[in-house]
């Protein structure tokens, strides 16, 4: 059987582009080593909306990082293996840390997640979303210190910039909103038309199973080399024998930078390992009807790196960036840290633990991913480095992708998506 066009990877943005793609005719060949989603999709804390403008490396950023990585709030982690490497990520993102690429940075992720609800209503139908999605308003928590307030401040206007509305929330409807919260002094704000994912498992498998429905291929496939030959890929070789095709496209999360054509680009992606528990749901968490006109979906903590989210199998706590090899083993104390923190918000509600995973974020230094052809391959297509918003993310990046197959313009590599933009600087 012909293929016009193989996804390598079965994340959540290869499995939304691999299905967007052989809804328009293509006939595509989706590949992965692992079930689809199996890494950062299935671990993510499941939270969609234009809200996610706000990049990692923000000037506050820097201040707070001492504090992050010594202190009480401890949610930065580096191992000693990983020192020298995590040492020139940081040199390179505090690079970022400015007024312009700040705009920049905030401009280009809302062009990604601006309408990221309306795409994943087009892409699965109301049937399928209305089950795997859970709409309603992101609470975002700040410590009531001057330089959280400044943070806080620094999120609404990026934001409100770019008409993105944020709402500050009184103590009485934050109490209202989840019944057992700890009262403390605290700034929380909110900010509409959002929504968590349900189940981000189901949400990858109902991707899946759209796509054979739609005619198209899924193999477990472990790629190690795209061949290069006269500007063009001409196979690409793994354990499963050579594949051709017109078209690839590279969603491998943190692993496509090692199936990239040999190039003189400066392509930075680090592999950013985040953690997150699975605690039983013995009672509602987040009130179930409107207060105050919002209802909760997200409840994430700014000053913590922590998010706490409803889901069908439970309640999961995520947080925490690390910075370590990916085959080293996980950090057992970070598991008991998130139920700590847990218990600080919620000191009243039942703690039975069902499961606990790690993995790891495709990230970049300007927290925009790749979404580019490739200058030394035409037929190569990038779409990954994604980091912490794959999710609001996955539904532009299958349309754009389909917008550089149908055509031969190379806007794209004057977007702040390009592949070119850390080599041209």
């Amino acid at each position: 059987m012909s293929t016009d066009c193989i996804v390598m990877g079965s994340g959540v943005i290869g499995c939304a582009t691999a299905l967007r793609l052989q809804r328009e005719g293509h006939s595509v060949l989706l590949l992965d080593a692992r079930r689809p989603g199996a890494g950062a999709s299935f671990g993510n804390a499941g939270m969609v909306g234009p809200n996610a403008v706000v990049p990692m490396a923000t000037p506050g950023f820097w201040r707070q990082l001492p504090a992050l990585l010594f202190g009480h709030r401890k949610s930065v982690i580096v191992r000693p293996h990983a020192l020298p490497d995590a040492l020139r990520w940081l040199r390179l993102s505090r690079t970022m840390a400015n007024e312009a690429q700040l705009l920049r940075s905030r401009d280009g992720l809302h062009r990604l997640h601006h309408q990221a609800i309306e795409g994943w209503r087009e892409l699965l139908g109301e049937e399928a979303w209305t089950p795997l999605f859970r709409p309603g308003s992101t609470v975002s928590r700040h410590e009531s210190t001057r330089a959280e307030a400044v943070m806080a401040s620094l999120a609404t206007r990026l934001r409100e910039q770019i008409g993105v509305a944020t709402r500050l929330i009184s103590p009485a409807t934050i109490a209202r909103c989840f019944p057992e919260i700890a009262a403390e002094r605290a700034i929380f704000t909110a900010v509409d038309h959002t929504a968590a994912v349900r189940d981000p498992a189901a949400l990858l498998e109902t991707l899946r199973q759209k796509f054979i429905a739609a005619g198209g291929r899924w193999q477990r496939y472990r790629a190690e080399r795209l061949a290069v030959s006269e500007g063009r890929i001409r196979s690409l070789t793994g354990d499963g024998g050579r594949l051709h095709a017109d078209h690839y496209i590279l969603a491998a999360g943190h692993a496509s930078t090692d199936l990239l054509p040999t190039s003189n680009l400066h392509i930075p992606l680090i592999a950013e390992r985040g953690y997150h528990i699975m605690l039983e749901r013995s009672r509602p968490l987040f009130a179930d009807s409107p207060q105050d006109g919002f209802t909760p979906c997200v409840l994430h903590d700014a000053s913590h790196k922590c998010v706490i989210t409803e889901m069908s199998g439970g309640i999961r706590v995520s947080g925490f960036a690390e910075y370590a090899h990916p085959g080293s083993p996980a950090r057992r104390d970070c598991y008991d840290r998130l139920e700590r923190y847990f218990r600080q918000r919620f000191p009243r509600y039942p703690r039975v633990r069902l499961s606990q995973w790690y993995g790891h974020r495709p990230s970049t230094p300007d927290s925009l991913p790749y979404i580019d052809r490739h200058p030394a391959a035409a037929n190569l297509i990038c779409a990954f480095g994604h980091g912490h918003y794959g999710m609001s993310g996955a539904p532009a990046t299958a349309r754009w992708v389909s917008d550089l197959i149908a055509s031969a313009d190379d806007s794209a590599a004057r977007s702040p998506f390009s592949l070119r933009r850390f080599t041209d600087e």
